[in-house]
């Protein structure tokens, strides 16, 4: 297991000593893992988003199925990030899958609301929050049952 450095500083006369000192709450590792998992969720969108806008602006397709892409991105990128935090954790992964799927969407609402503050909670929203969840349980699912244990 992985542990995060914490540094306790002596000081013996003039030489300053720091003692590595390792220890890491669970707490603090199941944040760092879903931060590294939406990370990866959001690196994932970005580059699927600029995919995206290239074949749209090389291709005929139509625009009205931009709306319907963003949200199908926006849970592939939960699918992803619910396998990484599964395989990270190896336990509870539908629990997991869920709270990557709620922390993915609840971030970028306020991502959103801090750049423009013409924000507005609809119908939409909540179903973008459950498919995000579904999603990222699935991944989850999937992360826990068909990847192997890491040593």
């Amino acid at each position: 297991m992985s542990k995060l450095n914490k540094f306790e500083i002596s000081k013996v006369g003039k030489i300053k000593r720091i003692e590595i000192v390792e220890s890491r709450s669970p707490l603090v590792k199941k944040i760092l893992d879903m931060s590294i998992s939406l990370c990866v969720g959001y690196a994932l969108s970005i580059v699927l988003l600029i995919i995206w806008t290239f074949i749209l602006v090389h291709t005929s397709i139509n625009e009205e199925l931009s709306g319907m892409s963003v949200y199908f991105i926006s849970a592939i990128s939960c699918f992803i990030s619910g396998i990484i935090m599964a395989v990270k954790t190896r336990k509870m992964g539908l629990v997991n899958g869920i709270m990557i799927g709620f922390f993915h969407i609840i971030l970028l609402y306020t991502s959103r609301i801090i750049y423009s503050f013409d924000v507005c909670i609809t119908s939409t929203f909540f179903w973008v929050l459950l498919i995000d969840c579904l999603f990222g349980a699935i991944g989850g699912i999937v992360g826990i049952n068909f990847f192997p244990t890491r040593n």
